[in-house]
């Protein structure tokens, strides 16, 4: 889950498309966050409305795009330390 613009800084080397977790749910009717967070678009300014029936994916020279779900994508996890 991208919360800011510094979080994304790691990935600018990068050519690849990124699944981010960003998804359409059905029942709020609304972007959220795998975790179930609400998504602000301030984060991905350049982003017009997305097909509700599709997938996020990032891409640091072009930004945040819809695409379907199917698509393999590479993927960007955060995990707690234990």
């Amino acid at each position: 889950m991208f919360v800011s613009d510094s979080k994304q800084g790691f990935m600018h080397s990068s050519q690849q498309y990124y699944w981010i977790g960003l998804s359409y749910n059905e029942e709020s009717g609304d972007w959220r966050w795998e975790n179930g967070s609400a998504f602000s678009w301030d984060l991905f300014s350049s982003l017009e409305t997305p097909d509700p029936k599709k997938c996020i994916v990032y891409e640091p020279m072009n930004g945040a795009m819809d695409e379907l779900c199917e698509r393999e994508n590479r993927y960007i996890c955060k995990q707690q330390l234990i």
